[in-house]
């Protein structure tokens, strides 16, 4: 899907509400840079809004050079980076706060997300039902079963987002 053509879709925003809520309860106990791995018409406003009142350092990476400049040429800041086709390993040297997962494919998610696990305090990943029939996904989130202390999934709207955090309990986060 191209950015021109994902603009606006009503259920790409399914994360919005558990993206907000787990950054707020993060920043209430602590500080941190974000980084969001997937650019969107929904999560690079969101995240760029929230970072900007928030005074930290956003960092939105992307495969796709075209989502790169069609969201960086709106919202890149000094505080606020773009960067296309990074190595993930790359990223593994910083810590960070909080990630944002919704790349594509999404069947690299679960390799970043373990790849991060322990650069990261606090996880937000969308689309965490497409393994379950009738989803056509083949993520493989069952790989991240167990692999964290804390977990929750919103399952208020499709397509379910989930929170996980060795150092935050995000369970109570919607009651």
């Amino acid at each position: 899907m191209t950015p021109a053509e994902a603009r606006g879709t009503l259920l790409a925003g399914s994360h919005v509400a558990p993206l907000t809520r787990a950054l707020l309860a993060y920043w209430s106990c602590m500080r941190g840079k974000v980084l969001e791995l997937g650019v969107g018409w929904w999560s690079t406003p969101l995240l760029h809004g929230l970072c900007e009142w928030g005074s930290e350092e956003l960092v939105s990476v992307d495969d796709d050079p075209e989502w790169v400049k069609a969201l960086g040429d709106i919202y890149r800041r000094p505080w606020h980076h773009f960067i296309s086709n990074p190595d993930i390993r790359d990223l593994t040297y910083q810590h960070w706060g909080l990630a944002f997962v919704d790349s594509s494919p999404g069947d690299k998610r679960v390799d970043m997300i373990l790849a991060l696990k322990h650069r990261v305090e606090v996880f937000v990943a969308h689309d965490v039902e497409a393994d379950i029939p009738p989803s056509a996904g083949a993520y493989g989130w069952s790989r991240l079963d167990g692999a964290f202390k804390y977990e929750y999934v919103f399952k208020d709207v499709r397509p379910w987002t989930a929170i996980w955090s060795d150092s935050l309990d995000v369970r109570g986060l919607f009651r």
